[in-house]
């Protein structure tokens, strides 16, 4: 799946926190004719794991994800728990308040509307007060997006449409996620990603970068099944594709001759 072998754990042991979300028993019948049921569904996860769901698309994954997140409210009473709270009939408004957020597959479109603004993104999931009088108060709501943004090299454009953002900045791929998914939510996703990403800037390919336009060297994250592509993306650019480590000294800065790699594999 990755095009490799997979990288080396380091197993250390580690306390298991509490309870964050379980599910007991969860049945819920498919709500179209090429969904899948769910049957009999049990698991428990503790605050800092990571849970993954095997299997290919089509096996469960998405109705599964509809009935934690709130957009299936079908689940019967009883069978999903946040904490000690039990959420199975809950709305997505109460789950979010609760502190449960949900990225979606499809995140332009449905997880953001692409021809608005990070600023109006936020407002749309937003519960926190940005109202002045019967007005939004926009300086309050961009002053938000920008707070709950990581900082990054380029400065963050509130104004801008959440669909160009994905074009824009050098940072980490993490970040066209989540500001897709749900601006301003995303402290503890990045707290628990930086850990196994810590040292490590991405970004993806930037049209600028292609035609060889690009005002800096930006550093890439490719993984090997993709190398190939990339090179011929870059052909007769006059750009030069290499590993991090074979850069010549002296040319870490160099603008924009470089487009600097560093290969890796996602789990």
């Amino acid at each position: 799946m990755i095009g490799s072998d997979p990288p080396q754990l380091q197993h250390r042991p580690q306390a298991a926190g509490a309870v964050a979300l379980s599910v007991r028993g969860l049945s819920v019948a498919r709500a179209d004719p090429f969904g899948t049921d769910l049957q009999d569904i049990n698991l428990q996860l503790h605050a800092g794991e990571i849970l993954g769901v095997a299997g290919v698309s089509g096996n469960g994954q998405r109705e599964l994800l509809a009935c934690l997140s709130g957009e299936d409210r079908r689940s019967p009473p009883g069978t999903i728990a946040l904490g000690s709270t039990d959420v199975s009939t809950a709305s997505a408004a109460q789950r979010r308040q609760l502190g449960l957020h949900f990225v979606p597959e499809e995140r332009l479109g449905r997880g953001a509307v692409p021809g608005m603004s990070l600023a109006l993104n936020t407002l749309l999931t937003r519960s926190e007060p940005i109202e002045r009088g019967w007005w939004i108060n926009r300086s309050r709501l961009r002053s938000l997006a920008g707070r709950d943004a990581i900082p990054n090299d380029a400065t963050l454009e509130t104004r801008l449409p959440a669909g160009r953002f994905i074009h824009r900045s050098s940072r980490e791929l993490i970040d066209r996620i989540d500001v897709e998914a749900e601006v301003g939510r995303r402290r503890q996703l990045y707290a628990d990603v930086g850990r196994r990403l810590r040292g490590v800037r991405c970004t993806a390919i930037f049209p600028d970068l292609a035609a060889g336009t690009s005002p800096q060297g930006y550093p890439l994250i490719v993984e090997d099944e993709y190398l190939g592509d990339v090179r011929r993306a870059l052909r007769g650019t006059g750009l030069e594709l290499m590993s991090w480590p074979d850069l010549p000294d002296g040319h870490e800065n160099d603008l924009p001759h470089y487009a600097r790699v560093r290969l890796v594999n996602f789990l």
